[in-house]
């Protein structure tokens, strides 16, 4: 029997919300919706249209000799960084090519499967960033009625 290297895969990865992190506003998302939409700054949209950090939560296998883990995984695999909404949402699919500077070529298919968050402390922190955005724009609201001027 002859072994082989040859596999169908390189790599399995896990990415999502990572607990040690928390909810960290992702700025690369920014740059990336400025190219395929007209949008506003991360920060300035209602915490369930922002954008946050995924990270690579698990790969297998740990190693493959002569294929090293790409790092840059998470963001071929959510480009627009890590989303919550308040509806469910059917599993996606895309596929994706990455080639780097030295010509060696990543190729990868991404399956996203959207979860309920059962973490009450994660939904509490979203519910939280909700409050927040509310009172900012009703003190943009307040702030820019007062300025109006009224002639006499």
């Amino acid at each position: 029997m002859v072994e082989t290297d040859l596999t169908l895969i390189d790599y399995f990865s896990v990415i999502g919300f990572d607990e040690s992190v928390g909810l960290k506003p992702d700025h690369s998302a920014d740059v990336i919706s400025d190219y395929v939409e007209a949008s506003t700054s991360n920060q300035n949209q209602p915490p369930l249209e922002r954008s946050y950090v995924a990270r690579i939560l698990a790969h297998f296998p740990e190693t493959r000799p002569g294929f090293p883990f790409a790092q840059e995984i998470s963001s071929l695999c959510m480009p627009k960084g890590l989303r919550f909404y308040t509806e469910k949402i059917e599993p996606k699919f895309h596929s994706f090519v990455n080639i780097r500077e030295d010509g060696t070529r990543i190729n990868g298919c991404c399956l996203t499967l959207y979860e309920e968050v059962q973490d009450e402390q994660l939904r509490q922190e979203i519910v939280n960033l909700q409050m927040e955005h509310v009172k900012d724009l009703a003190m943009v609201e307040k702030s820019t009625q007062e300025r109006v001027h009224h002639p006499p």
